[in-house]
Protein backbone atom coordinates (compact mmCIF):
# COMPACT_ATOMS: atom_id res chain seq x y z
CA UNK A 1 0.00 0.00 0.00
CA UNK A 2 1.51 3.43 -1.21
CA UNK A 3 1.88 5.62 2.33
CA UNK A 4 1.02 9.00 0.85
CA UNK A 5 -0.51 10.62 -2.74
CA UNK A 6 1.28 9.80 -5.12
CA UNK A 7 3.27 12.10 -7.20
CA UNK A 8 0.51 13.87 -9.95
CA UNK A 9 2.77 12.88 -12.57
CA UNK A 10 1.68 9.18 -12.16
CA UNK A 11 -2.45 10.19 -12.22
CA UNK A 12 -3.86 8.21 -15.09
CA UNK A 13 -5.85 10.22 -16.82
CA UNK A 14 -2.96 12.61 -17.55
CA UNK A 15 0.03 10.35 -18.45
CA UNK A 16 -2.18 7.79 -20.20
CA UNK A 17 -1.50 8.18 -23.86
CA UNK A 18 -4.86 7.00 -25.25
CA UNK A 19 -7.18 9.22 -22.76
CA UNK A 20 -4.76 12.31 -23.59
CA UNK A 21 -5.02 11.62 -27.55
CA UNK A 22 -9.40 10.84 -26.94
CA UNK A 23 -9.15 14.24 -25.20
CA UNK A 24 -7.83 15.81 -28.40
CA UNK A 25 -9.97 14.68 -30.84
CA UNK A 26 -12.31 16.66 -28.92
CA UNK A 27 -10.63 20.19 -29.36
CA UNK A 28 -8.64 22.65 -27.10
CA UNK A 29 -9.44 21.71 -23.44
CA UNK A 30 -12.22 24.06 -22.00
CA UNK A 31 -11.94 26.14 -19.00
CA UNK A 32 -13.72 23.45 -16.81
CA UNK A 33 -11.02 20.96 -18.25
CA UNK A 34 -8.26 23.17 -16.95
CA UNK A 35 -9.58 23.27 -13.41
CA UNK A 36 -10.07 19.71 -13.39
CA UNK A 37 -6.46 19.09 -14.62
CA UNK A 38 -5.55 21.27 -11.85
CA UNK A 39 -7.17 19.78 -9.01
CA UNK A 40 -5.81 15.91 -10.16
CA UNK A 41 -2.18 17.44 -10.31
CA UNK A 42 -2.30 19.39 -6.77
CA UNK A 43 -4.14 16.14 -5.21
CA UNK A 44 -2.84 13.35 -7.44
CA UNK A 45 -6.16 11.20 -6.72
CA UNK A 46 -8.51 10.04 -10.01
CA UNK A 47 -11.59 12.44 -10.36
CA UNK A 48 -14.58 12.41 -12.28
CA UNK A 49 -17.89 14.72 -12.83
CA UNK A 50 -21.08 13.68 -13.73
CA UNK A 51 -23.29 15.63 -15.55
CA UNK A 52 -27.14 14.92 -14.80
CA UNK A 53 -28.46 17.70 -17.05
CA UNK A 54 -26.83 18.50 -19.78
CA UNK A 55 -24.90 21.58 -18.80
CA UNK A 56 -21.17 20.75 -19.68
CA UNK A 57 -22.56 19.96 -23.27
CA UNK A 58 -24.09 22.93 -24.11
CA UNK A 59 -21.11 25.82 -23.96
CA UNK A 60 -17.62 25.15 -25.18
CA UNK A 61 -16.21 26.53 -21.93
CA UNK A 62 -17.67 23.36 -19.74
CA UNK A 63 -17.45 20.49 -22.21
CA UNK A 64 -15.63 17.89 -20.83
CA UNK A 65 -13.68 14.63 -22.54
CA UNK A 66 -15.09 11.14 -22.04
CA UNK A 67 -11.80 10.67 -20.23
CA UNK A 68 -13.30 13.22 -17.33
CA UNK A 69 -16.78 11.36 -17.11
CA UNK A 70 -15.33 8.06 -15.85
CA UNK A 71 -13.43 6.50 -12.91
CA UNK A 72 -10.51 5.21 -13.87
CA UNK A 73 -8.57 4.06 -11.00
CA UNK A 74 -7.19 0.57 -11.45
CA UNK A 75 -9.76 -1.12 -9.16
CA UNK A 76 -12.32 0.71 -10.34
CA UNK A 77 -11.14 -0.56 -14.09
CA UNK A 78 -11.24 -4.22 -13.01
CA UNK A 79 -14.07 -4.50 -10.96
CA UNK A 80 -16.38 -2.97 -13.92
CA UNK A 81 -14.69 -6.06 -16.34
CA UNK A 82 -17.73 -8.33 -15.05
CA UNK A 83 -21.41 -7.54 -15.78
CA UNK A 84 -22.07 -8.36 -12.10
CA UNK A 85 -19.60 -5.79 -10.77
CA UNK A 86 -20.07 -3.13 -13.41
CA UNK A 87 -23.82 -3.61 -11.41
CA UNK A 88 -22.41 -3.60 -8.47
CA UNK A 89 -20.97 -0.17 -9.14
CA UNK A 90 -23.43 1.26 -11.09
CA UNK A 91 -26.30 1.08 -8.36
CA UNK A 92 -23.36 1.94 -5.49
CA UNK A 93 -23.36 4.99 -7.61
CA UNK A 94 -27.09 5.52 -8.19
CA UNK A 95 -27.63 5.31 -4.25
CA UNK A 96 -24.80 8.09 -3.70
CA UNK A 97 -26.27 10.04 -6.55
CA UNK A 98 -29.61 10.03 -4.32
CA UNK A 99 -28.36 10.89 -0.73
CA UNK A 100 -26.30 13.59 -3.12
CA UNK A 101 -29.54 15.44 -4.91
CA UNK A 102 -31.46 14.93 -1.36
CA UNK A 103 -28.70 16.66 1.17
CA UNK A 104 -27.10 18.95 -1.45
CA UNK A 105 -24.19 18.84 0.78
CA UNK A 106 -20.69 16.55 0.32
CA UNK A 107 -20.52 12.72 1.06
CA UNK A 108 -17.36 10.87 1.82
CA UNK A 109 -17.68 7.07 2.33
CA UNK A 110 -16.53 3.62 1.59
CA UNK A 111 -17.54 1.99 -1.99
CA UNK A 112 -18.22 -2.29 -2.23
CA UNK A 113 -14.93 -2.40 -3.02
CA UNK A 114 -13.15 -0.55 -0.09
CA UNK A 115 -12.32 2.61 -1.53
CA UNK A 116 -12.91 5.71 0.36
CA UNK A 117 -14.77 7.84 -2.56
CA UNK A 118 -15.91 11.69 -2.54
CA UNK A 119 -18.87 13.71 -4.08
CA UNK A 120 -19.46 17.33 -4.02
CA UNK A 121 -22.80 18.23 -5.52
CA UNK A 122 -22.55 20.84 -8.36
CA UNK A 123 -25.68 22.77 -8.46
CA UNK A 124 -27.63 25.63 -10.55
CA UNK A 125 -31.31 26.71 -11.07
CA UNK A 126 -32.06 25.23 -7.75
CA UNK A 127 -31.09 21.78 -8.54
CA UNK A 128 -28.30 19.42 -8.38
CA UNK A 129 -26.79 19.11 -11.82
CA UNK A 130 -23.48 17.18 -11.67
CA UNK A 131 -21.31 15.81 -8.93
CA UNK A 132 -17.47 15.51 -8.95
CA UNK A 133 -16.36 12.77 -7.45
CA UNK A 134 -12.78 12.25 -6.29
CA UNK A 135 -10.61 9.66 -4.05
CA UNK A 136 -10.05 5.96 -5.27
CA UNK A 137 -8.03 5.79 -2.08
CA UNK A 138 -7.94 4.06 1.55
CA UNK A 139 -8.07 5.73 4.83
CA UNK A 140 -5.11 4.40 7.06
CA UNK A 141 -7.08 4.21 9.97
CA UNK A 142 -10.07 2.31 8.08
CA UNK A 143 -7.38 -0.16 5.88
CA UNK A 144 -8.57 -3.46 7.74
CA UNK A 145 -12.05 -2.44 7.02
CA UNK A 146 -11.15 -1.97 3.82
CA UNK A 147 -9.41 -5.04 3.24
CA UNK A 148 -12.59 -6.96 4.63
CA UNK A 149 -15.47 -5.35 2.40
CA UNK A 150 -12.91 -6.13 -0.83
CA UNK A 151 -12.69 -9.33 0.39
CA UNK A 152 -16.44 -9.81 0.71
CA UNK A 153 -17.28 -8.24 -2.93
CA UNK A 154 -15.06 -10.46 -4.21
CA UNK A 155 -16.67 -13.66 -3.00
CA UNK A 156 -20.23 -12.31 -3.08
CA UNK A 157 -19.91 -11.39 -7.21
CA UNK A 158 -17.52 -14.34 -7.70
CA UNK A 159 -14.46 -12.69 -9.31
CA UNK A 160 -10.85 -13.91 -8.65
CA UNK A 161 -9.91 -11.88 -5.48
CA UNK A 162 -5.87 -11.66 -6.01
CA UNK A 163 -5.99 -9.10 -8.80
CA UNK A 164 -7.93 -6.91 -7.33
CA UNK A 165 -6.32 -7.57 -4.05
CA UNK A 166 -2.54 -6.11 -5.87
CA UNK A 167 -5.37 -3.47 -7.47
CA UNK A 168 -6.46 -2.40 -3.75
CA UNK A 169 -2.38 -2.40 -2.52
CA UNK A 170 -0.97 -0.36 -5.41
CA UNK A 171 -3.51 2.72 -4.40
CA UNK A 172 -2.96 5.38 -2.31
CA UNK A 173 -3.00 5.37 1.41
CA UNK A 174 -3.85 8.80 3.29
CA UNK A 175 -4.30 9.76 7.03
CA UNK A 176 -7.58 12.05 8.24
CA UNK A 177 -4.99 15.02 7.68
CA UNK A 178 -4.35 14.73 3.71
CA UNK A 179 -8.40 13.83 3.89
CA UNK A 180 -9.45 16.82 5.31
CA UNK A 181 -6.63 18.72 2.83
CA UNK A 182 -8.25 17.12 0.11
CA UNK A 183 -11.97 18.10 1.28
CA UNK A 184 -10.81 21.46 1.32
CA UNK A 185 -9.59 21.47 -2.17
CA UNK A 186 -12.60 19.88 -3.75
CA UNK A 187 -15.17 22.05 -2.02
CA UNK A 188 -13.12 24.93 -3.44
CA UNK A 189 -13.04 23.74 -6.85
CA UNK A 190 -17.31 22.97 -6.81
CA UNK A 191 -17.56 26.80 -6.09
CA UNK A 192 -15.73 27.86 -9.14
CA UNK A 193 -17.21 24.92 -11.51
CA UNK A 194 -20.50 26.67 -10.30
CA UNK A 195 -19.18 29.87 -10.83
CA UNK A 196 -18.42 28.91 -14.62
CA UNK A 197 -21.49 27.24 -14.90
CA UNK A 198 -23.41 30.96 -13.82
CA UNK A 199 -21.52 32.66 -15.70
CA UNK A 200 -22.18 30.84 -19.04
CA UNK A 201 -25.56 30.30 -18.14
CA UNK A 202 -26.31 27.07 -20.00
CA UNK A 203 -29.71 25.49 -20.63
CA UNK A 204 -30.66 22.83 -18.41
CA UNK A 205 -31.79 19.41 -20.40
CA UNK A 206 -35.48 18.03 -19.09
CA UNK A 207 -34.70 14.78 -19.02
CA UNK A 208 -38.04 12.69 -17.99
CA UNK A 209 -35.98 9.72 -18.20
CA UNK A 210 -33.36 10.87 -15.93
CA UNK A 211 -35.61 12.73 -13.48
CA UNK A 212 -37.88 8.95 -13.13
CA UNK A 213 -33.94 7.39 -13.06
CA UNK A 214 -32.53 9.75 -9.64
CA UNK A 215 -35.79 11.08 -8.75
CA UNK A 216 -36.71 9.35 -4.74
CA UNK A 217 -39.44 7.18 -6.14
CA UNK A 218 -41.21 4.37 -4.64
CA UNK A 219 -40.00 1.71 -7.50
CA UNK A 220 -39.65 -1.82 -6.85
CA UNK A 221 -35.80 -2.92 -6.72
CA UNK A 222 -35.66 -4.52 -9.65
CA UNK A 223 -37.04 -1.69 -11.81
CA UNK A 224 -35.01 0.88 -9.89
CA UNK A 225 -31.72 -1.18 -11.00
CA UNK A 226 -33.39 -1.24 -14.47
CA UNK A 227 -33.15 1.79 -14.58
CA UNK A 228 -29.81 2.48 -12.98
CA UNK A 229 -28.05 0.25 -15.57
CA UNK A 230 -29.96 1.70 -18.76
CA UNK A 231 -28.98 5.15 -17.37
CA UNK A 232 -25.12 4.16 -16.85
CA UNK A 233 -25.06 3.12 -21.05
CA UNK A 234 -27.96 3.69 -22.89
CA UNK A 235 -26.73 3.63 -25.98
CA UNK A 236 -25.70 0.04 -25.22
CA UNK A 237 -27.86 -2.82 -27.06
CA UNK A 238 -30.27 -3.57 -23.96
CA UNK A 239 -33.22 -5.98 -24.41
CA UNK A 240 -35.34 -7.26 -21.92
CA UNK A 241 -33.86 -10.45 -22.22
CA UNK A 242 -29.99 -9.46 -22.02
CA UNK A 243 -31.23 -6.89 -18.71
CA UNK A 244 -33.12 -10.15 -17.34
CA UNK A 245 -30.16 -12.13 -17.52
CA UNK A 246 -27.98 -9.35 -15.76
CA UNK A 247 -30.70 -8.89 -13.03
CA UNK A 248 -30.78 -12.98 -12.80
CA UNK A 249 -34.89 -12.72 -13.36
CA UNK A 250 -37.34 -13.72 -16.26
CA UNK A 251 -37.88 -11.47 -19.07
CA UNK A 252 -41.17 -11.64 -18.80
CA UNK A 253 -41.33 -10.79 -15.15
CA UNK A 254 -39.12 -7.96 -15.34
CA UNK A 255 -41.41 -6.58 -18.49
CA UNK A 256 -44.53 -6.98 -16.31
CA UNK A 257 -43.22 -5.09 -12.83
CA UNK A 258 -41.16 -2.65 -14.89
CA UNK A 259 -44.78 -1.60 -16.99
CA UNK A 260 -46.41 -1.87 -13.61
CA UNK A 261 -44.10 0.14 -11.77
CA UNK A 262 -43.88 3.15 -14.55
CA UNK A 263 -46.76 2.65 -16.98
CA UNK A 264 -44.53 2.17 -19.84
CA UNK A 265 -42.85 -0.83 -21.41
CA UNK A 266 -39.24 -1.17 -20.72
CA UNK A 267 -37.65 -0.86 -24.11
CA UNK A 268 -39.95 2.64 -24.09
CA UNK A 269 -37.65 3.83 -21.37
CA UNK A 270 -34.46 2.56 -23.12
CA UNK A 271 -36.09 4.85 -26.16
CA UNK A 272 -36.49 7.69 -23.90
CA UNK A 273 -33.21 7.59 -22.29
CA UNK A 274 -31.46 7.58 -25.91
CA UNK A 275 -33.52 10.52 -27.10
CA UNK A 276 -32.97 12.66 -24.51
CA UNK A 277 -29.17 11.87 -24.99
CA UNK A 278 -29.28 12.62 -28.77
CA UNK A 279 -31.40 15.70 -27.74
CA UNK A 280 -28.30 17.23 -25.58
CA UNK A 281 -25.61 16.23 -28.52
CA UNK A 282 -27.93 17.65 -31.03
CA UNK A 283 -28.02 21.20 -29.15
CA UNK A 284 -24.21 21.49 -29.02
CA UNK A 285 -24.27 21.58 -32.95
CA UNK A 286 -20.78 19.68 -32.82
CA UNK A 287 -22.26 16.61 -34.70
CA UNK A 288 -23.87 15.41 -37.07
CA UNK A 289 -27.19 13.37 -37.20
CA UNK A 290 -25.54 10.07 -37.95
CA UNK A 291 -22.67 10.78 -35.44
CA UNK A 292 -25.64 11.33 -32.85
CA UNK A 293 -27.55 8.15 -33.58
CA UNK A 294 -24.45 6.13 -33.64
CA UNK A 295 -23.84 7.75 -30.08
CA UNK A 296 -26.83 6.66 -28.87
CA UNK A 297 -27.07 3.22 -29.65
CA UNK A 298 -29.02 3.64 -33.27
CA UNK A 299 -27.24 1.25 -35.74
CA UNK A 300 -29.81 2.73 -38.96
CA UNK A 301 -30.99 6.08 -39.72
CA UNK A 302 -33.94 5.35 -40.39
CA UNK A 303 -34.77 3.42 -37.03
CA UNK A 304 -33.07 6.79 -35.18
CA UNK A 305 -35.50 8.80 -37.07
CA UNK A 306 -38.48 6.78 -36.25
CA UNK A 307 -37.41 6.20 -32.50
CA UNK A 308 -36.75 10.55 -32.47
CA UNK A 309 -39.84 11.32 -34.04
CA UNK A 310 -42.27 9.35 -31.75
CA UNK A 311 -40.40 10.58 -28.71
CA UNK A 312 -39.91 13.83 -29.51
CA UNK A 313 -42.73 14.75 -31.98
CA UNK A 314 -40.09 15.83 -34.56
CA UNK A 315 -37.58 14.56 -37.14
CA UNK A 316 -33.70 15.30 -35.65
CA UNK A 317 -33.00 17.64 -38.44
CA UNK A 318 -35.96 19.72 -37.74
CA UNK A 319 -34.63 19.81 -33.79
CA UNK A 320 -31.30 20.60 -34.36
CA UNK A 321 -32.53 23.30 -36.64
CA UNK A 322 -34.78 24.85 -33.47
CA UNK A 323 -32.95 27.76 -31.56
CA UNK A 324 -31.89 26.80 -28.22
CA UNK A 325 -31.89 29.13 -25.05
CA UNK A 326 -29.75 32.13 -25.91
CA UNK A 327 -26.68 31.81 -23.50
CA UNK A 328 -24.82 34.07 -22.68
CA UNK A 329 -21.26 33.28 -22.30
Amino acid sequence: MNPSLPNPASWELVTNPKLREAAADQGPPSALQHLLLLLAERTGLTLSLDDYAGVFEAMPQLRLPISFQRHHAALCTLAKSTQKGLAACVLHKYSVVSVLKRRRRALCGMCPWGLIECAEPITYQGRVVAALFYGSFVLRRRQCEAQARLNAACGRLAVPPRPHAEAWASLPCLNLEQLARLKREAARCRLVIEGLIEACNPPILQSSAYDAFHDHQPYPELVRRAMAIIHANPAAPWSIKTLAGRLGCHPDYLGRTFQRATGEKLVAFVHRARVERAQALLRTGRFSIADVARQCGFREASHFHRVFRGVAGLPPGEFARRPAAAPKC
